[in-house]
């Protein structure tokens, strides 16, 4: 496994990962490329059975860290959804220079990068989201809070939840953080969805404690391809590479790529 190493820093908070956190990348020397996209506040490291699956399927694999990310809650605080953009972009071309197709996963708030990666860059081959926001649960109380707390205080403490072994993200957001993403939602995904043309599927859990499920039937809905597919996948979960199931759901993936891949060949 070949990995993309990034300097370790000297923990100074409490509620930063405390440990570096790197890349994935495979090198296949394939003609197919997947780009792995992590949610906000996340990093690769929830990819790792996925990679791992889609290597053994023959494909060059990719899993960058979004600017800010797999540091410290404050390196979030510094950036901005340009920076967000520019990364993915980075991390697009770095991959395209490697391989023929690219298709793009994209975790949660992923998605809402990949889309718009999806957006400036038709020859992308496939989109696959998995549950990725337009509405939050409560989001009207969250915008209202991103509105208040930016009087009282500058960061916002996530509920605790049951850690998982390959899930490992900030316990702390910033509000300008989460005001940045609640406006990439708004300008960069709702705004563009439908100058999306490339084939997608959606996947999104009927039961999601984060993300509306309404928010699979808005993307589904708006999307401008001609190719896409929601498929509710039975889950209590958000993130569902840690559901029990998930070996179902890396086989889907991989069937969507397979699949998609002979038309993308034809026309490129």
């Amino acid at each position: 496994m070949a990995i993309l190493k990034l300097k370790k820093r000297k923990s100074e908070e409490q509620e930063e990962i405390n440990h570096a956190i790197n890349p994935i990348f495979f090198d296949s020397q394939s003609e197919i490329g997947v780009l792995l996209l992590h949610s906000f506040t996340g990093c690769p490291t929830i990819f790792h059975p996925l990679a791992d699956f889609l290597r053994a399927q023959g494909f060059t694999v990719y899993a960058p860290l979004v600017a800010g990310h797999g540091t410290s809650y404050k390196d979030l605080e510094k950036v901005t959804k340009e920076d967000w953009q520019n990364s993915v972009e980075e991390a697009y071309i770095f991959l395209r220079s490697k391989v023929k197709h690219v298709f793009i996963v994209g975790d949660s708030f992923g998605g809402n990068l990949a889309y718009d990666l999806a957006h400036r860059h038709q020859d992308i081959c496939g989109v696959i989201s998995m549950s990725s926001p337009i509405t939050l649960r409560w989001h009207w109380l969250i915008k209202f809070r991103t509105m208040l707390y930016g009087w009282s205080k500058s960061y916002y403490k996530k509920p605790k939840r049951h850690h998982h072994p390959h899930h490992e993200s900030y316990d702390i957001i910033p509000i300008k953080s989460l005001r940045e993403f609640l406006s990439f939602i708004e300008e960069r995904t709702m705004k563009h969805l439908n100058e999306v043309k490339v084939p997608a599927l959606i996947i999104h859990a009927p039961f999601d404690p984060v993300i509306h499920p309404c928010s699979a039937n808005y993307i589904f809905e708006h999307l401008g391809s001609v190719k896409k597919e929601l498929l509710w996948f039975e889950s209590s979960l958000h993130g569902l590479l840690d559901d029990t199931k998930h070996d179902e759901l890396l086989q889907i993936v991989s069937n969507f790529i397979h699949d998609t891949a002979k038309d993308c060949s034809m026309h490129q």
